[in-house]
């Protein structure tokens, strides 16, 4: 074959291969792409919705990474403060060591009746050497066992606040101690992920005393032990999570110049397991 007709037949099958291309750009590819870019549209227009809306958005406005890193250390911080309420309210709220193994094993009837026994002697006793008078209906308003306890053990932490209180009362130096009533116990649930609940025990107290007295009878029973023993106060156990629910303070006209009466209702609270008894 001459190299003219060689040449003719490579530029013939040059110009079939470009028709071809030709063809398959303008037949198939292009139509293609433009369907492509078509179906792409509303995407793209919704990313630049997208983004306008947070451009715009007053709840993101202004953040930077500066903004983050102090909002991360306040929350960091408020995690730490929340971790130290933890361990204050732990510490406030938890029985005393004796209660808390009473509360922690079945309930024995022979056991709480010899300490609710020693505790009245007791109260007796501290009561006539600070030469404060306590009311026969004071000593019998210390909880008793009845077959409608629903909850026995928790009688151990009744006693323990109602000895506490009066104690706090003695040391107080009041005149006299004329009524103590406990109320049934509230059992608050525990919140979620939560290994402990608190039980509320209300408990109303009634006394005569000077101004002074019946003051120094509040502070030592709603501050813990640390802030008692600061103010060179009383020690008194079986306080635990002590709050001031009513108060009433009244002059009589049949009461000695200078006495006041004194009405309140006390919260003792519990801090115990979630789950079992009691």
């Amino acid at each position: 074959m001459s190299l003219p007709r060689k040449l003719a037949r490579r530029q013939m099958s040059l110009f079939i291969a470009f028709v071809v291309l030709a063809v398959y750009y303008v037949a198939i590819f292009r139509p293609l792409s433009k369907k492509e870019r078509a179906q792409a549209a509303p995407f793209e227009a919704m990313q630049v919705r997208l983004r306008m809306a947070g451009t715009n958005n007053p709840a993101v406005s202004g953040l930077s990474d500066e903004t983050l890193k102090g909002l991360e250390q306040s929350l960091l911080q408020s995690l730490t403060n929340l971790a130290r309420a933890q361990a204050v309210i732990a510490e406030r709220y938890a029985p005393e060591p004796a209660i808390a193994t009473n509360l922690s094993r079945p309930f024995q009837l022979i056991d709480y009746q010899n300490d609710r026994l020693g505790r009245r002697d007791r109260l007796v006793s501290l009561a006539a050497e600070r030469k404060v008078k306590l009311a026969p209906a004071v000593i019998a308003g210390l909880p008793e066992f009845s077959v409608e306890n629903a909850g026995p053990e928790l009688l151990w932490g009744q006693l323990a606040l109602a000895d506490g209180v009066l104690r706090a009362a003695i040391e107080a130096r009041v005149v006299a101690v004329e009524q103590l009533t406990m109320a049934a116990p509230v059992t608050h649930p525990a919140p979620a992920f939560s290994e402990h609940r608190l039980v509320e025990l209300p408990l109303r107290l009634e006394v005569v005393g000077t101004f002074d007295s019946v003051s120094r009878l509040l502070t030592i029973v709603l501050l813990d032990s640390k802030a008692r023993a600061e103010l060179k106060l009383p020690g008194v156990d079986g306080l635990p999570g002590m709050t001031l629910q009513h108060i009433l303070l009244r002059k009589e006209t049949t009461q000695p110049p200078g006495n006041v009466r004194l009405a309140v209702e006390f919260r003792g609270f519990l801090r115990l397991p979630a789950t079992g008894s009691p």
